[in-house]
Protein backbone atom coordinates (compact mmCIF):
# COMPACT_ATOMS: atom_id res chain seq x y z
CA UNK A 1 0.00 0.00 0.00
CA UNK A 2 1.37 3.41 -0.93
CA UNK A 3 1.71 6.29 1.52
CA UNK A 4 -0.99 8.24 -0.34
CA UNK A 5 -3.41 5.30 -0.12
CA UNK A 6 -2.77 4.91 3.58
CA UNK A 7 -3.32 8.64 4.08
CA UNK A 8 -6.62 8.46 2.19
CA UNK A 9 -7.70 5.33 4.09
CA UNK A 10 -6.91 7.06 7.38
CA UNK A 11 -9.01 10.07 6.36
CA UNK A 12 -12.02 7.84 5.65
CA UNK A 13 -11.45 5.92 8.87
CA UNK A 14 -11.49 9.18 10.86
CA UNK A 15 -14.69 10.26 9.10
CA UNK A 16 -16.23 6.89 9.93
CA UNK A 17 -15.19 7.17 13.60
CA UNK A 18 -16.89 10.59 13.75
CA UNK A 19 -19.98 9.02 12.14
CA UNK A 20 -19.94 6.25 14.76
CA UNK A 21 -19.89 8.82 17.54
CA UNK A 22 -23.11 10.39 16.24
CA UNK A 23 -24.80 7.10 15.22
CA UNK A 24 -24.25 4.60 18.07
CA UNK A 25 -25.95 1.27 18.14
CA UNK A 26 -25.58 -1.41 15.48
CA UNK A 27 -22.44 -3.49 14.96
CA UNK A 28 -19.55 -1.73 13.17
CA UNK A 29 -20.18 -3.52 9.86
CA UNK A 30 -23.80 -2.31 9.83
CA UNK A 31 -22.64 1.20 10.73
CA UNK A 32 -20.12 1.00 7.90
CA UNK A 33 -22.88 0.11 5.41
CA UNK A 34 -24.95 3.07 6.59
CA UNK A 35 -21.90 5.35 6.38
CA UNK A 36 -21.09 4.16 2.84
CA UNK A 37 -24.69 4.69 1.70
CA UNK A 38 -24.28 8.41 2.41
CA UNK A 39 -21.24 8.82 0.14
CA UNK A 40 -21.08 9.40 -3.59
CA UNK A 41 -20.15 6.41 -5.77
CA UNK A 42 -16.68 7.81 -6.41
CA UNK A 43 -15.99 8.07 -2.67
CA UNK A 44 -17.69 4.82 -1.73
CA UNK A 45 -15.22 2.51 -3.40
CA UNK A 46 -12.13 3.86 -1.63
CA UNK A 47 -14.01 4.32 1.65
CA UNK A 48 -15.19 0.68 1.51
CA UNK A 49 -11.61 -0.55 1.04
CA UNK A 50 -10.48 1.68 3.92
CA UNK A 51 -13.15 0.42 6.30
CA UNK A 52 -12.48 -3.20 5.35
CA UNK A 53 -8.78 -2.58 5.99
CA UNK A 54 -9.33 -1.12 9.47
CA UNK A 55 -12.26 -3.34 10.54
CA UNK A 56 -10.62 -6.51 9.22
CA UNK A 57 -13.95 -7.67 7.74
CA UNK A 58 -15.54 -7.67 4.31
CA UNK A 59 -18.43 -5.26 3.86
CA UNK A 60 -21.00 -6.40 1.34
CA UNK A 61 -22.81 -3.28 0.36
CA UNK A 62 -26.27 -3.30 -1.16
CA UNK A 63 -26.41 -1.67 -4.54
CA UNK A 64 -28.69 1.29 -5.03
CA UNK A 65 -29.13 3.56 -7.99
CA UNK A 66 -27.47 6.93 -7.58
CA UNK A 67 -28.17 9.87 -9.84
CA UNK A 68 -25.30 12.26 -9.41
CA UNK A 69 -26.00 15.77 -8.12
CA UNK A 70 -29.81 15.80 -8.26
CA UNK A 71 -30.32 14.91 -4.54
CA UNK A 72 -27.32 17.04 -3.56
CA UNK A 73 -28.58 20.10 -5.44
CA UNK A 74 -32.09 19.62 -4.17
CA UNK A 75 -30.80 19.50 -0.59
CA UNK A 76 -28.30 22.36 -0.73
CA UNK A 77 -28.64 24.76 -3.66
CA UNK A 78 -32.31 24.70 -4.58
CA UNK A 79 -35.00 25.62 -2.10
CA UNK A 80 -37.89 23.27 -1.39
CA UNK A 81 -40.06 22.96 -4.48
CA UNK A 82 -37.70 24.87 -6.81
CA UNK A 83 -36.53 21.69 -8.52
CA UNK A 84 -40.13 20.63 -9.14
CA UNK A 85 -40.99 24.08 -10.52
CA UNK A 86 -37.89 23.95 -12.72
CA UNK A 87 -38.89 20.52 -14.05
CA UNK A 88 -42.39 21.74 -14.92
CA UNK A 89 -41.47 25.23 -16.15
CA UNK A 90 -42.54 26.19 -19.67
CA UNK A 91 -39.14 25.68 -21.28
CA UNK A 92 -38.27 24.48 -24.74
CA UNK A 93 -36.81 20.99 -25.15
CA UNK A 94 -33.39 22.55 -25.68
CA UNK A 95 -33.59 24.66 -22.51
CA UNK A 96 -34.76 21.69 -20.38
CA UNK A 97 -31.91 19.57 -21.75
CA UNK A 98 -29.29 22.24 -21.06
CA UNK A 99 -30.52 22.87 -17.52
CA UNK A 100 -30.61 19.12 -16.91
CA UNK A 101 -27.08 18.58 -18.19
CA UNK A 102 -25.80 21.24 -15.80
CA UNK A 103 -26.94 19.01 -12.91
CA UNK A 104 -24.26 16.50 -13.93
CA UNK A 105 -21.56 18.51 -15.69
CA UNK A 106 -19.62 21.70 -15.14
CA UNK A 107 -20.31 24.52 -17.56
CA UNK A 108 -17.03 24.02 -19.43
CA UNK A 109 -17.79 20.30 -19.85
CA UNK A 110 -21.38 20.97 -20.96
CA UNK A 111 -20.29 23.44 -23.64
CA UNK A 112 -18.06 20.79 -25.27
CA UNK A 113 -20.71 18.07 -25.20
CA UNK A 114 -21.72 16.49 -28.52
CA UNK A 115 -24.43 13.94 -29.34
CA UNK A 116 -21.82 11.27 -30.05
CA UNK A 117 -20.45 11.65 -26.48
CA UNK A 118 -23.77 10.47 -25.02
CA UNK A 119 -25.33 7.06 -24.71
CA UNK A 120 -28.99 8.05 -24.66
CA UNK A 121 -30.06 4.53 -23.67
CA UNK A 122 -28.00 4.28 -20.46
CA UNK A 123 -27.47 7.95 -19.58
CA UNK A 124 -23.67 7.71 -19.64
CA UNK A 125 -21.69 10.66 -20.97
CA UNK A 126 -18.10 10.67 -22.10
CA UNK A 127 -16.52 13.91 -20.89
CA UNK A 128 -13.62 14.69 -23.20
CA UNK A 129 -12.02 17.44 -21.10
CA UNK A 130 -12.91 16.84 -17.44
CA UNK A 131 -11.01 17.80 -14.31
CA UNK A 132 -7.35 18.47 -15.04
CA UNK A 133 -8.23 18.10 -18.72
CA UNK A 134 -8.63 14.33 -18.31
CA UNK A 135 -11.36 12.30 -20.07
CA UNK A 136 -14.01 10.76 -17.82
CA UNK A 137 -17.41 9.04 -17.80
CA UNK A 138 -20.41 10.28 -15.82
CA UNK A 139 -24.14 9.65 -15.53
CA UNK A 140 -26.99 12.01 -16.28
CA UNK A 141 -30.05 12.36 -14.09
CA UNK A 142 -33.26 10.70 -15.35
CA UNK A 143 -34.83 14.13 -15.87
CA UNK A 144 -31.86 15.23 -17.98
CA UNK A 145 -32.00 12.08 -20.07
CA UNK A 146 -35.70 12.57 -20.81
CA UNK A 147 -35.07 16.18 -21.85
CA UNK A 148 -32.09 15.21 -24.04
CA UNK A 149 -34.06 12.45 -25.75
CA UNK A 150 -36.85 14.94 -26.49
CA UNK A 151 -34.39 17.56 -27.77
CA UNK A 152 -32.59 14.98 -29.94
CA UNK A 153 -35.95 13.84 -31.37
CA UNK A 154 -36.82 17.48 -32.22
CA UNK A 155 -33.43 18.20 -33.85
CA UNK A 156 -33.02 14.88 -35.68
Amino acid sequence: MTADSLKQYTRYWERFRAFQATHPGPPPVEQAKEFLSMLTPASTRVAKFALEHFLGQKISQRRRPYWRNEPKLEATVLRVGELDRLKTAALTAEQRALVGVLFSLRLAEATQLRWEHMNRATGRIRVIHGKRDKPALTMLTPTSMDALREWHHVTA
